[in-house]
């Protein structure tokens, strides 16, 4: 007996070690290919002023959680300490940003092994693997760990602190509350969205353990009677997600620090309050009061104003739209997961009625009705805790059928082909992991058309220009440009922002241009920011031009 477990958990390591060292080597090797992306050039900046200055303020005055930086930046940081002079993150971003890419990867692992804890809780170890399996091979998974980017350290932190919380509810307050405190508030310090998703989920869970227990009353048609008993049987959770909360918030005032310097806005708006004792406790809090922590208070405030207002338009579908769309992340999650996955989400539904058994399959259900309300859409990456969620749940339902029947074997045979089927997937659309779109949507050259920004071409496309422009006799090369990879503004490229120019209509471009060849990212030409009359209109004309050549994110187009 001791010897099956023996051999059970030796092969449960090794599956995870095998599909965490396959994917690694995806995310390496695709990394050498990828400029840097539209958020990575500003992380690498703020992460390495955090380590130089010990102060968060200016990742903070940005909403930006520190943590995923500092990890990413803290083997750079090292390395210019001991060779005694700093990196220039802009000029020497191609040497330091593939050191950030490496360090993210902590939290990639992070995310294998967890979710393979969530499905080996209401899975066995085949729930595990199948999970852990499903996670690896999801393209969007891939190309987004193969970044310094903040998505995966969330997701991966939200797993972390949901499961812990879990496990925890039946244990001493030590493992109930404080430890899912901490780990929600690490889950906060990878990034402000984790503010909601977290308690969300600590309820959702929680609410799940008091059903399954039987320890929630059956409704009567006695009202108030009820609603008393249910508030008696939840009064602990109740607690527990205030003292959770509290915990979080305390550990991350901690993390981030303080510079020990008024907030400026609270403290320029204090003293134009009308005269009494109210201005006057409010100038001595702008002064003193806030001075401790402001730095963590001043991101996440940020980041609820984000979320509260949106990003403005949103670009899905092929059409852009001037307001965020309830329909986005429904849509979106049609085009991007593997075709796979629908497979298995209709035999999971047709044969495993028990799994509404699995808090796993609530957390997808409550997520996915979250995100209709969610007005931050900017990508698939945003619902990645739902994306995950849904492989783990996945891998429960499969592992859910009975030994010795042909539903086993019929349900293996499934994830094994899953499994080939997402990894093919993954291969093909190597490098460029975050253009994937599944086949049943023409696939990712389709994408194109349909999706922009981090969903399609978030400004990695830069070194593929590059060798576009040394194979093709290096010709004069314009380019309009998304994104932050400095060296847009460097031979051999000439920078042409189109929509500052005074005069951006077509005369004026083609003026310009003249023999040589304009690049224009697929970003801008469908997601454009600047949305006056002119620059509309010069888009279209180049989207109604035949393209002389294209790369994976941008169209080149021959004026003359």
């Amino acid at each position: 007996m001791a010897t099956t477990e023996s051999n059970a958990r030796f092969g449960n390591i090794a599956w995870v070690v095998a599909f965490g060292l396959a994917s690694s080597s995806w995310c390496l090797s695709a990394s050498a290919k990828l400029g840097p992306t539209f958020d990575e050039t500003y992380y690498v900046m703020i992460g390495l002023d955090n380590w130089r200055t010990g102060s968060p303020n200016q990742a903070m005055s940005a909403g930006v959680m520190p943590l995923p930086t500092d990890v990413q930046t803290l083997p750079i940081y090292l390395s210019e300490c001991y060779r005694g002079r700093p990196y220039d993150p802009i000029a020497d971003m191609p040497e330091v940003l593939p050191w950030a890419r490496i360090a993210s990867l902590i939290f990639w692992w992070a995310l294998l092994i967890y979710a393979f804890r969530w499905g080996a809780a209401f899975g066995g170890r085949w729930g595990g693997r199948w999970a852990t399996a499903f996670v690896a091979t999801d393209p969007n998974f891939l190309g987004h760990a193969a970044l310094a980017a903040t998505d995966i350290a969330m997701t991966a932190t939200v797993l972390i602190a949901v499961y812990h919380f879990y496990a925890g509810r039946e244990r001493g307050p030590w493992m109930r509350v404080v430890l899912p405190g901490v780990l929600y508030g690490v889950a906060l310090s990878a990034k402000a969205s984790s503010l909601p998703f977290v308690p969300m989920l600590f309820t959702v869970v929680g609410m799940h353990k008091l059903l399954v227990a039987g320890s929630i009353p059956r409704p009567t048609r006695q009202i108030w009677a009820t609603i008393r008993a249910w508030r008696t049987a939840t009064r602990r959770l109740r607690w527990d997600l205030c003292y959770t909360f509290g915990i979080a918030i305390a550990w991350v005032l901690l993390y981030t620090g303080s510079d020990w310097k008024p907030e400026p806005q609270f403290a320029a708006w204090a003293p134009t309050l009308a005269p009494g004792t109210g201005r006057d406790i409010l100038v001595w809090l702008a002064e003193h009061g806030t001075a401790g922590f402001p730095n963590a208070l001043e991101g996440l405030g940020r980041q609820v104003k984000h979320g509260t207002y949106g990003n403005g338009g949103v670009f899905f579908c092929g059409r852009r739209y001037d307001q965020p769309q309830w329909a986005y992340y429904p849509v979106t999650l049609a085009m991007k997961l593997p075709d796979s996955t629908f497979v298995l989400l209709a035999f999971a539904a047709l044969f495993y009625r028990s799994l509404r058994r699995s808090p796993t399959a609530w957390v997808v259900l409550i997520l996915l009705l979250f995100s209709l309300t969610t007005r931050v859409q900017t990508g698939v990456r945003i619902v990645f805790p739902l994306v995950a969620f849904l492989h783990i749940t996945l891998g429960i339902a499969l592992a859910s059928a009975e030994p010795a029947t042909i539903r086993r074997r019929l349900a293996f045979a499934l994830g094994f082909a899953a499994i080939v089927y997402s990894a093919g997937l993954s291969l093909s659309s190597w490098p460029d992991g975050i253009r994937f779109m599944n086949q049943t949507w023409g696939g990712p050259d389709r994408g194109a058309a349909l999706l922009a920004d981090s969903n399609y071409d978030w400004g990695q496309g830069l070194p593929e220009l590059q060798e576009w422009h040394a194979a093709n006799g290096e010709p004069v090369l314009f380019i309009w440009f998304y994104g932050s990879d400095p060296r847009q503004i460097l031979p051999p490229f000439r920078h042409l922002a189109i929509h500052n120019l005074p005069d951006n209509s077509e005369a004026a471009v083609r003026s310009i241009v003249g023999e040589g060849y304009l690049s224009v990212s697929v970003s801008l030409l469908n997601a454009c920011p600047d949305r006056r009359p002119q620059t509309l209109k010069t888009i279209e004309w180049l989207k109604s031009l035949t393209p002389a050549a294209r790369t994976r994110t941008a169209f080149i187009y021959k004026l003359k």
